[in-house]
């Protein structure tokens, strides 16, 4: 695997209600970029949770404000 995956440290997903996740919509180095990707995903899947993460950590979940 190339060393440069291992930089991604935060993710964008999208999860059903039934809590399975659907999709991981990006994967990034800079926290910065990652709200930002969080913010335009969370209006473009209103109907399922959006969660901003760092490794395995929650930084961030779309039906919690």
């Amino acid at each position: 695997m190339p060393h440069w995956v291992e930089d991604l440290r935060y993710s964008v997903e999208v999860f059903t209600e039934a809590g399975s996740r659907e999709q991981v919509l990006a994967r990034l180095h800079d926290l910065e970029a990652a709200r930002a990707a969080y913010a335009i995903a969370v209006p473009k899947h209103p109907d399922k949770v959006v969660m901003l993460c760092w490794k395995a950590q929650i930084l961030r979940r779309s039906d919690r404000r």
